[in-house]
C-alpha cells in the first residue's frame, strides 16, 4: 500500500476531542459517515479503493482533518408542531388520568364513610 492513501489512516482522539468535546456526537457522526462509506459514498481523504479499508478510521480522519462537521440539526417547523401537538396531547391524558384517579379515590372514600354511619352502634 501507498504512504498517500488513508485506507488505515492514525486518527488522534485528542485532537478530534478539541474539535467536537461531546463525545457522544463524534461517536454518533463517525457511526453515521462510517456507515456511509460502507454503502458506496466516495471517502474525503485520498484512498486506495483496491485495497481493504477500515471505515470508522476514514470517518475519524475526516472528523480530525475538519472535513466533517458535526452538529445537531434543527427539526423543521413541521416536526416541532408535531412534537408540541404530542406533547400537549400528552399533557391532557395525564390530566384526565389524574382526575379519573382523583374521582375513583373520592367514591371509595365516600363509601367507606357512608358503610361507617350505617353500622348499629351496641349499647
Amino acid at each position: 500500500m501507498s504512504s498517500e492513501y488513508n485506507n488505515f489512516p492514525e486518527v488522534d482522539l485528542h485532537k478530534v476531542l478539541t474539535k467536537e468535546p461531546n463525545r457522544f456526537l463524534v461517536v454518533t457522526a463517525a457511526a453515521k459517515r462510517a456507515r456511509q462509506i460502507k454503502e458506496g459514498a466516495r471517502p474525503l481523504i485520498p484512498i486506495n479503493l483496491s485495497e481493504p479499508l477500515n471505515h470508522v478510521q476514514i470517518a475519524l480522519k475526516e472528523i480530525e482533518e475538519g472535513l466533517i462537521d458535526i452538529g445537531i440539526a434543527e427539526g423543521t417547523d413541521a416536526e416541532a408542531d408535531y412534537l408540541k401537538e404530542l406533547d400537549a396531547s400528552l399533557e391532557e391524558e395525564l390530566k384526565q388520568q389524574e382526575a379519573a384517579a382523583e374521582s375513583e379515590k373520592a367514591e371509595k372514600k365516600a363509601a367507606k364513610d357512608k358503610g361507617k354511619k350505617n353500622k348499629p352502634l351496641s349499647a
